[in-house]
């Protein structure tokens, strides 16, 4: 009596929801899979989101998938559990599509992966430059590269030949 009395209420509430304008605004009724979502919304396995999400796309959760396991398992316990041969067909689709979501997945995170290994190769490539540079930058400041670092005898010779280069320069 108080099983009929709740699927009645459960009934009742979903055709609550349906008559005040409560529906799946995500998933257009063209969908192939939208009678098998708006069953196992009506049937109390899933919910939406505020009243009108569901969100197709978004990743399950291991706990949300325990909720649907048990539901399912609470039904089948109470003989309440009745899959026709539409529903199986349903599944069936919902299984394919699935199956099509998480292959497109997979490419997406092997695309993420090899991302992943570019970045990570030019990341040692930068590392190895600034190593370099930094070597380069000790290598100076220990030899004394820069001003004041050449010594005078060297100046003199250098002098001379800037001299003797624009004599010749003038001259010819």
């Amino acid at each position: 009596m108080k099983r009929k009395m709740l699927m009645g209420l459960v009934i009742l509430m979903g055709l609550i929801q349906a008559e005040a304008g409560f529906g799946i605004s995500d998933v257009p009724k063209s969908n192939p899979a939208y009678s098998s979502v708006k069953r196992s919304i009506d049937s109390g396995y899933m919910s939406l989101f505020n009243g009108e999400k569901f969100y197709p796309n978004r990743r399950i959760s291991r706990l949300e998938m325990a909720i649907i396991i048990d539901r399912l398992q609470r039904k089948a316990a109470n003989s309440e559990l009745e899959i026709t041969k539409e529903e199986v067909a349903e599944l069936k689709l919902l299984v394919r599509s699935l199956k099509d979501y998480l292959a497109k997945q997979d490419t997406s995170s092997s695309k993420f992966v090899d991302r992943v290994s570019e970045v990570e190769s030019e990341q040692k490539e930068i590392n190895y430059d600034v190593t370099k540079l930094s070597e380069n930058i000790e290598t100076i400041k220990k030899d004394g590269v820069g001003k004041g670092s050449i010594k005078k005898e060297d100046r003199r010779f250098i002098f001379v030949g800037v001299v003797l280069g624009l004599v010749a320069l003038l001259a010819g």
